[in-house]
């Protein structure tokens, strides 16, 4: 029963290596997913401001 037990405690340590090493990965992922999501909502931020920049100046030099 002890070498079954240390058996099982043995494949149970490599299990949460694994998953450990996973867990470490989907954060790194979610990290790098963070940081591009962030970068496009810069860049539609920007967007946005030159399509606001553009009306106001269609409503002031055409009237519009």
């Amino acid at each position: 029963q002890i070498q079954e037990l240390t058996s099982n405690v043995d494949a149970l340590e490599i299990s949460v290596s694994a998953l450990e090493t996973a867990n470490s990965d989907l954060i790194s992922e979610r990290d790098a997913l963070v940081i591009e999501r962030d970068g496009w909502k810069q860049l539609s931020d920007n967007w946005y401001a030159v399509a606001l920049e553009q009306v106001r100046v269609m409503v002031e030099v055409l009237g519009l």
